[in-house]
């Protein structure tokens, strides 16, 4: 019939839409015919007798699974069903209800051959990303939202929310406001042990059983990373970064400081440092670095609070064997200037930066050693805050 209405027409290809016994659709299919390349002889397109573009699964009426939305067909193979389809083998979208039917999660699942999905989330294949919808609302009055990747065994590996009262338990007094005038973004990371996905079901309630990084943006323009231990709602380590690490705290098991490593200096209003006390008091004898290489500072404390300068670093005068900056640094420093490119070049020739105790005893000498050093004896820049990733 088509043939002798439409004698300049052919049939390219035909889809074809499947539907279950409750009329939800469930599959289709496209099918490409051999006259596809009669109008393009020279350039022949391959043809596919049987593709399924997309598939869709449902569970008490309700959609659960799809694939091939948005993407490439799901398979080219003639002989593939939908009911064949597996996570980390094809790319398919999950989805979770809340009991009133409304949507709580949309999951993404990488399939082996994803573009998008990076090597570490491919082998063996599997993971992907999601997001999960919150009961509470933003200040602008959008539903709260977490974002989530996880791995091919559905376990998290980290989140992200613009919802700054997420997981509220975890928040320090002390720093609790203080994240939401540096940035709109809280991140968890799962550093020792990835978070069976099953936590997004009950709201994220879960999340203090597992050793965790909550990273928050500071109003001075630094961002917080606290380290907690599983089940503690104390953080035992927290670190300020703005290019380097600039401060971290070391806290025992009650929650009170016990270390501080301070490293170059700090903006105004993130927290303080009062080293000239310690010059005043006969305790600090040496004009302490504080800025560029080798500026590290270690403040140890008591089980009632009382602080201690136990290390600090200097730049030593090789030629002379003193200290090279004037001591101490706020009084008129009566020794003759130099240039910025002479005191360059005399720095490279005749300076040693040098670690001690604040009287200035010598413990280590060299810019490698004392890094080195202080990540052995202190701590310092050592806790992984990425998971499958070493700090």
């Amino acid at each position: 019939m088509l043939v002798k209405l439409l004698p300049h027409y052919y049939m390219s290809s035909a889809t074809a839409f499947y539907y279950d016994g409750s009329n939800n659709l469930i599959e289709v299919d496209r099918y490409m015919s051999p006259e596809a390349n009669r109008l393009n002889p020279k350039y022949p397109l391959k043809i596919i007798a049987r593709s399924v573009l997309y598939c869709f699964r449902y569970e008490d009426g309700r959609l659960v699974q799809s694939a091939g939305l948005p993407g490439p067909s799901v398979s080219k193979d003639p002989a593939f069903s939908c009911g064949q389809l597996k996570a980390g083998e094809h790319s398919l979208e999950r989805y979770r209800y809340n009991a009133d039917g409304t949507l709580r999660a949309m999951l993404n699942y990488y399939g082996e051959d994803d573009a998008d999905s990076s090597e570490s989330q491919r082998k063996p294949g599997g993971g992907g990303y999601g997001s999960i919808w919150l009961p509470e609302r933003l200040p602008s009055g959008e539903q709260a939202r977490v974002e989530v990747h996880f791995n091919s065994k559905d376990e998290l590996t980290d989140l992200s929310t613009t919802y700054l009262e997420f997981a509220a338990a975890d928040a320090q007094p002390a720093y609790a406001a203080r994240g939401d005038a540096g940035g709109s973004t809280l991140e968890y990371r799962f550093t020792v042990s990835p978070v069976p996905l099953s936590v997004i079901d009950k709201g994220f309630a879960a999340i203090g059983s597992y050793p965790r990084v909550r990273i928050f943006p500071h109003r001075s323009g630094m961002t917080v990373s606290e380290v907690f231990d599983a089940g503690s709602r104390r953080p035992r380590q927290r670190q300020w970064r703005s290019l380097d690490l600039n401060r971290q705290e070391m806290y025992g098991g009650n929650g009170k400081l016990t270390r501080v490593v301070q490293y170059g200096a700090a903006p105004e209003d993130a927290y303080d440092e009062d080293l000239k006390r310690y010059a005043e008091s006969g305790v600090l004898k040496v004009t302490p670095t504080t800025t560029g290489y080798a500026s590290y500072r270690v403040y140890d404390y008591d089980p009632a609070g009382k602080e201690r300068l136990a290390f600090v670093c200097w730049q030593h005068d090789v030629p002379s064997n003193k200290p090279l900056r004037h001591f101490p640094w706020w009084t008129p420093d009566p020794t003759p200037k130099r240039s910025k490119e002479e005191a360059l070049i005399y720095g490279m020739k005749n300076v040693a930066n040098r670690c001690g105790t604040p009287d200035g005893k010598m413990v280590i000498q060299g810019l490698a050693q004392i890094d080195a050093y202080m990540a052995k004896h202190y701590g310092y820049d050592v806790e992984k805050l990425s998971y499958g990733v070493a700090q």
